[in-house]
């Protein structure tokens, strides 16, 4: 299989969001609303536009560049056309530039995973042989950045071992949606939840 990145718009991912079957297993919702929101984000500190980007299967590549574009298609691409098994789960590109950013996405705090720092640490020192290193951002998104203490984590997790080159959670508290860089400088930022939601 190659690897062939197609970007899409904000609008291609809200669009299927909108009109998508709900049989369709609702865990895969987050692998949408997370590259559609950092989408928003990146836009407003890079001052560019910025696309979405997937690393698609073969076939769905061929389809992309021989069926004309639709909303079935592109459905059809979301659901079963995304390398599920690739490191690399979204990409965020300037394509006149050039100028992108990788991600692979994780979710915690959800299902039986209890949020709190401790948990948190933890289950970031696990991914430290878990991927070769790579020039990429582990973005973990968590229900409520207030329950954790940010400063703790970046003091306690294996920056020497941790295979991604930068790591940024987010979450949202009060209506707001907060990104927190912990590698590899700390630093955060908000925005009102309403600026970045579709």
């Amino acid at each position: 299989m190659k690897d062939i990145v197609h970007l899409f718009t904000a609008e291609d991912i809200s669009t299927y969001l909108l009109t998508k079957d709900p049989k369709i297993r609702p865990t895969r919702n987050v692998e949408f609303y997370v590259p559609a929101i950092m989408q928003k984000v990146y836009e407003k500190q890079w001052g560019k536009p910025v696309d979405i980007g997937f690393y698609l299967k073969d076939e769905y590549v061929a389809r992309l560049k021989s069926e004309k574009p639709s909303r079935k298609l592109y459905a059809e691409v979301f659901e079963k056309g995304i390398q599920e098994d690739h490191h690399i789960d979204f990409l965020l590109i300037n394509s006149v530039t050039t100028v992108g950013q990788m991600f692979q996405l994780k979710t915690f705090g959800i299902h039986d995973q209890e949020l709190n720092t401790e948990n948190l640490i933890n289950y970031i020192n696990k991914f430290q042989f878990k991927y070769p290193k790579i020039d990429s951002t582990f973005l973990i998104t968590v229900t409520d950045v207030s329950r954790v203490d940010f400063v703790e984590v970046e003091k306690k997790i294996e920056k020497n071992t941790f295979p991604f080159s930068e790591l940024l959670i987010i979450g949202v508290h009060n209506e707001e949606f907060f990104t927190v860089g912990i590698l590899p400088n700390v630093g955060w930022g908000h925005y009102p939840l309403r600026d970045v939601i579709m």
